[in-house]
């Protein structure tokens, strides 16, 4: 895998999809409060390594890749480990907000289909209750919502093996400062 190539394709693939996102927002009026951080306690997000590549190769170019790691690693894994914040959950932020993840991006602002094609919202009942208030709402989520699943497969384009490997999100962030630490461990030598 070349590093710097595959994190300028994640980073291309991150300015369509807020580009998208945000259209969505502006035509359906919803989005997450703001201080909201319920998503980034939940103990079941799943993100790829391939996610965060972009936020580890930062680390890496500003040469703070082994101790940002290692503070990581010992931080508690109960909540995203790049949330910053009050523990409940209203008064929060992400840490890393210009590196956040996919799954950042997409949730709350996406869809998936279902089997017969027709797009669910994918988000918390936070903003499902604010759809309640939106008449329209079902006719612009089928309209203009991007859905999940075509930027997965988007990311998954860029490679395939760590594209594809879902991995509770604390894990995902350490695993790709993993690969680029060893995708960069003979240029570091070099320069010894």
């Amino acid at each position: 895998m070349q590093i710097e190539k595959s994190v300028r394709a994640v980073e291309r693939l991150y300015a369509q999809t807020d580009k998208v996102t945000s259209n969505f927002i502006k035509q359906s009026g919803i989005q997450c409060p703001s201080g909201c951080t319920k998503c980034c306690h939940g103990q079941k997000v799943s993100a790829t390594p391939l996610e965060f590549l972009p936020y580890a190769y930062s680390l890496y170019k500003q040469g703070l890749l082994e101790d940002r790691y290692w503070e990581l690693k010992t931080k508690p894994q109960s909540t995203c480990i790049l949330v910053e914040g009050d523990e409940d959950e209203t008064n929060g932020k992400c840490s890393e907000y210009p590196y956040r993840g996919l799954i950042c991006r997409l949730f709350g602002n996406a869809a998936m289909t279902n089997k017969d094609g027709k797009k669910i919202l994918s988000s918390c009942s936070i903003i499902k209750a604010q759809t309640a208030f939106k008449p329209d709402f079902d006719t612009i989520l089928q309209k203009s919502a991007p859905v999940v699943s075509e930027f997965y497969m988007q990311l998954r384009a860029i490679d395939n093996e760590y594209g594809s490997m879902h991995f509770p999100i604390n894990q995902a962030i350490l695993k790709s400062m993993e690969m680029v630490y060893n995708s960069t461990r003979r240029k570091r030598k070099r320069s010894i």
